[in-house]
């Protein structure tokens, strides 16, 4: 039998650390080397904070993850996301890819909307995307009719106040 040299074993450990590394890199940034998944694509105006490796959800389920963000073409600044989704999982068509936050400090995350489509999307195909309203934005909007009716209440109390002074003064005389 014949003995193996030291050079070679060395360079076959460092054969094997090196593509450990790079499946553990991959791995962490949500891309797994040994998984079948299927890839969907979706064009959006504005991403709002979304970011690789976000996670892909339908009823709070992970399904897959966002695999990359790029631009279509710099002109319009268009972005093209892909999903990387479980190869068993079926999407109907007319589903919707939403752009949501995960939570209230955490990032963005991509929740599918069920469509209604008679048929199921194919592995490549572009899933239609938008951009869901953001908490500060919906929280916002709930707030200014408050923040106007709190002003108009100032006014207000601020005029009454006025009166209660107005009489109240030793200045005050009637005739």
């Amino acid at each position: 039998m014949k003995k193996i040299s030291n050079e070679v074993k060395i360079g076959i450990t460092a054969l094997i650390t090196i593509l450990v590394f790079i499946w553990l890199y991959n791995f962490l940034k949500g891309k797994d080397l040994f998984s079948s998944t299927s890839h969907y694509y979706v064009i959006y105006d504005k991403v709002g904070g979304l970011a690789e490796s976000s996670p892909v959800e339908v009823n709070g389920y992970k399904v897959g993850v966002v695999q990359s963000i790029s631009f279509i073409d710099p002109e319009s600044g268009r972005l093209l996301v892909t999903l990387s989704v479980d190869k068993n999982f079926k999407l109907p068509e007319h589903t919707i890819a939403e752009i949501t936050t995960a939570t209230l400090i955490a990032g963005m995350k991509i929740q599918f909307i069920y469509g209604e489509g008679p048929g199921t999307y194919s592995n490549g195909d572009t899933i239609p995307g938008r951009l869901a309203e953001s908490i500060v934005a919906r929280l916002e909007n709930e707030l200014i009719p408050l923040k106007n009716k709190v002003t108009d209440l100032i006014t207000v109390i601020d005029s009454f106040v006025g009166s209660i002074n107005s009489v109240m003064d030793p200045q005050f005389k009637t005739n």
